[in-house]
């Protein structure tokens, strides 16, 4: 039984994985190892090639260039790898990605580094624009707002312009349940009708 809570420990210290779920993840995959371990090679074979570019942040291929093929003139930063479908597949956008990949917004320690990755890429690709896609927080507003502040000291001769995710009250959302500084943003990025 062991093996059995090995199993499960190892499932466990995957993101996302709760105790009960990997116990019926570690128990399935014994009792169905033979269906299983084909899966299991294959999702280790495909994962083989991959890297994480350390400029962009970008899962890529060894020997790609990370945003191949997409336009450089904006810039979307995302808070990490995982946003991307979603965001890509929502909006059909083909511009390049950047990923803040900071694991925990409260630590700002790592933040100078994550920004000269960023004003590097901006330098590189002669970027016009750059969309921050973060989830709305107060450290997410922190973060953009030390970014606007820190690239106007870089050396950049045309200084791409900062924009965010328009803020307000969602489609299909209730104005009765909605904070006062949503409703704020939602009237100050009012459209006309």
């Amino acid at each position: 039984m062991n093996n059995l809570k090995d199993i499960t420990d190892l499932i466990r210290s995957l993101p996302g994985m709760s105790l009960k779920t990997s116990e019926r993840l570690a128990i399935n995959l014994i009792e169905n190892k033979h269906e299983h371990i084909p899966t299991l090679e294959k999702i280790v074979s495909l994962s083989q090639p991959l890297i994480k570019d350390e400029l962009t942040g970008l899962i890529i291929s060894k020997g790609e260039e990370a945003n191949n093929n997409k336009e450089k003139d904006m810039l979307l930063v995302v808070e990490s790898n995982k946003d991307i479908f979603n965001i890509l597949e929502k909006t059909n956008l083909n511009k390049s990605i950047f990923i803040l990949g900071i694991k925990n917004k409260r630590d700002f320690s790592n933040t100078k580094k994550v920004l000269d990755r960023l004003f590097e890429v901006i330098k590189s690709y002669n970027t016009k624009e750059v969309l921050f896609l973060l989830t709305p927080s107060i450290e997410s507003e922190l973060i953009m707002r030390v970014a606007k502040e820190e690239l106007e000291k870089e050396n950049i001769q045309e200084k791409p312009i900062i924009t965010r995710l328009s803020m307000g009250i969602p489609f299909g959302g209730s104005i009765e349940f909605s904070d006062e500084r949503t409703i704020k943003e939602a009237v100050s990025k009012r459209e006309k009708a």
